[in-house]
């Protein structure tokens, strides 16, 4: 549960790749989240999340080093972000709003921890080793 209303994740067995050359991505994790009441949403593609940095990030919660890669991150491509997420206690993050075909106009996040790892730290099962599997390097556009 976040924020009140029902989550389900889902560890999928086999990623999905997606991607080429020295572009690939791969997603092992996904999320589908109650709508917020009052906002209701078009089937479809809500919001995507990214991880950035360089995996050296050990913990979820905002601190310097969150703040400081996460202004890092803002600073290398410096567009029109949405910070309003920037402060949250939890694996804060910046965002944009960019309209896609098929789609229409999405969220993409980018936060420090993988989704995965968040969850493991929230539920006390957080380790070193998952997070250093999970961490995508979006400065080289490889997963590790």
């Amino acid at each position: 549960e976040i924020g009140g209303r029902p989550i389900a994740t889902f560890k999928l067995l086999q990623p999905i790749e997606i991607g080429s050359g020295n572009c690939r991505h791969s997603i092992d994790v996904i999320e589908i989240p109650s709508p917020k009441e009052g906002s209701p949403y078009d089937a479809g593609l809500e919001h995507i999340e990214f991880v950035i940095g360089d995996g050296t990030y050990k913990s979820p919660m905002n601190d310097e080093v969150h703040a400081t890669a996460l202004e890092g991150w803002m600073r290398k491509y410096p567009i029109s972000w949405n910070t309003k997420a920037y402060h949250k206690k939890c694996n804060p993050d910046v965002s944009l709003k960019m309209e896609l075909c098929d789609y229409g106009r999405v969220s993409v996040k980018f936060h420090l921890i993988p989704l995965e790892a968040v969850i493991k730290f929230e539920t006390g099962v957080f380790s070193d080793e998952m997070h250093r599997k999970y961490t995508f390097r979006m400065d080289m556009g490889t997963s590790r």
